[in-house]
């Protein structure tokens, strides 16, 4: 068995780094993917951000139309500049 062994030990040397090579790879991989997983939920968070401001634009518009044509108060004013800034507010 002895003549199958580096009598430096460097055998043993090579194949730690090895094991250990392979070990880095599978982490690589893993961290890979994983990355991977938490782009596209990111992607699929910012879609749902992007559709709901469109949602609160349209209704925001839907608002400003109703109010162009409906007699201008001061308290309808007031309730329009109350949803912009919740509109700024819901995008920051």
């Amino acid at each position: 068995m002895s003549r199958l062994r580096n009598p430096t030990g460097q055998g043993d040397e090579h194949s730690d780094l090895e094991l250990e090579r392979e070990a880095l790879r599978r982490q690589r991989l893993e961290a890979s993917r994983e990355l991977e997983t938490l782009k596209l939920t990111l992607a699929e968070r910012v879609a749902g951000v992007q559709a709901r401001e469109r949602e609160l634009e349209q209704t925001l518009a839907r608002v400003e139309r109703r109010e162009q044509e409906q007699e201008a108060t001061g308290s309808r004013k007031q309730r329009l500049e109350a949803v912009r800034i919740r509109l700024a507010e819901a995008r920051e």
